[in-house]
């Protein structure tokens, strides 16, 4: 049994041949899910990408935990994929830095499923202390944008690095309530790795998608993403529960509207082994028949 596609945190698949236009491939998603094979967790991640300036405050909100990636999207919530996480009352230590001297750990003590998609928040209670949070995108990226990414660099997870990436197409996910979904593609010799997941596409300074997936190829430079602007007000009703207000990105825009070639926009699994299985089979869970 061979798998075609993985997810950049542990396991199973979105689509081995992401789809380019609006509508493709449900059924061929769900069946090349249906192939999947789990593997371990891996912490590596973005591969040739370029080490970020330590001052870029949407860097700065970009954080790490267990296997997986996250973007601080208030002072009290992390937005994160749903496969890494376990929803309900959690433990999750998460490192906030972007390289490790300036490495310190908060706790989440709280996951949400977002009502569709690939994306989870985490709690937060104790606050972030961040003096800036990137906004939440209005609107899906269409094929041709480019926009940046973030991951911990390849076999070391030490410093944060990010890389251009670029829409190819937009599809539709069965297995996430009907999830927006688009993939894109690392630009200039970066890669997709393990590690990755939940990690953000970024346009504007704002939050546009949550990473979810990647081919089995190492050097395929394509990743799947969750659209965020479908969940945009559910994690905007998080913020006013816990007091926080709706973001604005740093760069004071918050679309990814504009031309199609503009340039990028400023550049656990719950800890333990048992966490990263719960992780998985809720995500499992996810792909059975819905009655």
């Amino acid at each position: 049994m061979t798998n075609s596609s993985k997810e950049l945190h542990a396991s199973s698949v979105v689509s081995s041949s992401p789809a380019t236009t609006t509508t493709r491939g449900i059924a061929g998603i769900a069946a090349m899910a249906a192939m999947s094979v789990c593997i371990a967790p891996q912490a590596t991640a973005l591969a040739h990408g370029t080490t970020v300036d330590p001052n870029d405050s949407l860097a700065k909100a970009v954080v790490q935990f267990g296997g997986c990636t996250g973007t601080a999207v208030s002072e009290h919530w992390v937005l994160t994929a749903r496969h890494c996480v376990a929803e309900g009352s959690a433990s999750i230590g998460i490192n906030v830095g972007t390289n490790v001297e300036q490495r310190r750990s908060v706790h989440g003590d709280l996951v949400r499923y977002a009502p569709s998609g690939d994306i989870a928040l985490i709690r937060i209670s104790e606050g972030i202390g961040l003096t800036q949070y990137p906004g939440l995108a209005p609107d899906t990226p269409q094929p041709g944008m480019l926009g940046t990414v973030y991951g911990w660099g390849h076999d070391t997870g030490d410093t944060l690095t990010s890389a251009q990436s670029k829409v190819m197409g937009i599809y539709t996910a069965a297995q996430f309530n009907d999830a927006t979904m688009f993939v894109a593609g690392h630009q200039d010799g970066a890669l997709p790795r393990f590690g990755d997941s939940g990690g953000p596409w970024t346009k504007d300074g704002a939050v546009a998608g949550v990473t979810s997936s990647k081919t089995a190829s190492d050097t395929d430079i394509r990743s799947n993403y969750s659209a965020v602007s479908p969940v945009k007000s559910w994690i905007e009703q998080q913020f006013q529960e816990t007091g926080d207000n709706s973001t604005e990105s740093p760069t004071g825009e918050g679309s990814v509207g504009g031309s199609a070639e503009s340039s990028a926009g400023s550049s656990s699994v719950q800890s333990g082994i048992g966490g990263w299985f719960t992780a998985v089979l809720e995500f499992l869970r996810s792909l059975l028949p819905r009655g």
